[in-house]
């Protein structure tokens, strides 16, 4: 890479060259290391590889500041841009290291490494599900269904997101005024867009949130991809369609609602998602939801399966559908400790009691284990963890410490997905961390990224069925290959 700016400056530098630029050059950078909306190292052939956080932060900072030049943006500049930021060194030696290097490098980037297809199909599930209506909410918040916003991130998917030019494509179908699909389109792509006035509003709040300013704030454009300008629009980081339609979306319409919602989805749609995905691969004896044993006021853990002579007991987590851990506020991390070491102790007491509401077999203390599934990626310490749990519970020794820590795992809802869908047990891959070595305890995955490209099938809940809810109103354009009709006008 060419040499880089001073970091202290590059916001004011950035003000010197064309917007358009500017943003036009991250997506170009964002399209070709994510084929699929997946980050992918080998694509860019001996060009220099900016990472997804990198260019959140060059997209986020390139709206924010008013431009007082026109000066072109071009390859070589973009690349002092690039390595501006990553020669910057924004933390003090007396950072908590392990804690910068979790969120710095890690949390940005996690959601750019899963398989679209497990993404989108578990936000499905979630936002279709019968008992709690999430849809009816996006539809009633936002003026639009959610099929349409699905189907847009599909349209997306199905144009070629890694194309350069597919701001150019959905540009010219937003435009057209003489399809009905189009109409269904601009509708959601005003539900996921802002005019840069509102984002810079929005981004700053977010800024002033974070104890590491832009570095660690949550990017707007997670929720909002797309940039209104006039009846024009740019999608500086196509990856983020993706983001917009699911996780940010469950952001957008849980923000400022009660608990209660909340602890509904957490209780009636992730345990029962979880349930369902371990259920459905097929691989084990017996899956059952939370058993009511109500010993000392306390049930099973919310998940149980067992295969042969071997049992799992799983806790799942969901509190807040956003990546809270990017701030390094203390107080959020101390709080998720503390969470994941109740969860922790919650699985161990179910683990302890299990004759108490498991009658069919008995298992031996060897080939009991568990698993706190938090929703999103778990990029925590460990150590950090289990020091929490010795702590608040001084009555347990060393030995139940050695114990807990070789059988019970903090892993995210992602790992169990990947397993699920690809027709694995999770009891298998929990016996061979158990027969490993003391350094495999403490590994931040659950598997192989490279996992992810071996899934077998979505049939658990059907894939096709997502695509074709996702089509309504769309498919018959598809089928009949409009696109390429509009594109041409």
């Amino acid at each position: 890479m060419s040499e880089n700016y001073d970091w202290r400056k590059l916001p004011v530098i950035l003000k010197r060259f064309r917007l358009d630029d500017k943003l036009r050059w991250c997506s170009y950078y964002a399209s070709s290391v994510s084929s699929d909306w997946r980050y992918d190292m080998e694509r860019l052939n001996g060009e220099p590889h900016p990472f997804p956080w990198e260019l959140n932060l060059i997209a986020m900072l390139a709206i924010a500041g008013k431009e007082y030049d026109t000066q072109v943006v071009t390859k070589n500049i973009f690349h002092k841009f690039i390595n501006t930021i990553r020669t910057a060194i924004p933390f003090s030696r007396g950072d908590d290291f392990e804690s910068v290097v979790l969120h710095f490098l890690m949390a940005p980037q996690l959601l750019y490494q899963v398989d679209v297809r497990i993404f989108l199909t578990r936000y499905f599930y979630i936002f279709t599900h019968s008992e709690v209506h999430l849809d009816s909410i996006v539809e009633k918040k936002l003026d639009v269904p959610y099929c349409n916003l699905l189907g847009l991130a599909v349209m997306a998917w199905a144009l070629g997101v890694n194309n350069q030019s597919i701001s150019m494509e959905l540009s010219n179908l937003y435009r057209n005024k003489n399809v009905i699909v189009a109409d269904r389109m601009r509708r959601a792509i005003s539900a996921l867009s802002l005019d840069r006035e509102t984002f810079v509003v929005k981004q700053i709040e977010k800024i002033n949130s974070s104890k590491r300013g832009y570095i660690l704030a949550d990017n707007i454009l997670e929720q909002f991809p797309f940039l209104r300008r006039g009846d024009a629009f740019i999608l500086p980081l196509p990856y983020l369609l993706k983001n917009a339609v699911s996780i940010g979306l469950l952001h957008r319409i849980t923000s400022g609602e009660s608990v209660g919602l909340r602890a509904e989805i957490g209780k009636k749609i992730i345990e029962e998602y979880v349930y369902e995905i371990m259920k459905y691969s097929g691989c084990y004896d017996f899956v059952s939801r939370e058993i009511k044993y109500r010993r000392n006021g306390r049930d099973s853990p919310d998940v149980i399966a067992y295969k042969n002579d071997t049992c799992v007991f799983m806790e799942v987590k969901f509190k807040k559908p956003i990546l809270k851990l990017r701030t390094l506020d203390p107080d959020d991390e101390e709080g998720l400790d503390k969470m994941c070491a109740q969860a922790i102790a919650q699985v161990y007491r179910g683990i302890i009691e299990r004759k108490e509401y498991i009658k069919e077999r008995t298992f031996s203390d060897d080939n009991v284990f568990g698993l706190v599934v938090l929703f999103e990626e778990p990029n925590l310490s460990r150590s950090r963890i289990f020091a929490v749990l010795a702590k608040e519970h001084p009555e347990w020794d060393d030995v139940t410490i050695a114990y807990i820590k070789r059988h019970i795992r903090v892993v995210s809802l992602y790992d169990i997905e990947v397993i699920c869908f690809r027709h694995h047990d999770v009891i298998g891959v929990l016996k061979q961390y158990y027969a490993g070595s003391e350094k495999d305890l403490f590994n931040l995955t659950f598997y192989s990224m490279d996992d992810a490209s071996m899934v077998k099938n979505l049939d658990i809940f059907s894939f096709q069925k997502m695509l074709d809810y996702a089509t309504q109103g769309f498919l018959e354009m598809i089928q009949n290959s409009q696109i390429e009709k509009i594109l041409e006008q």
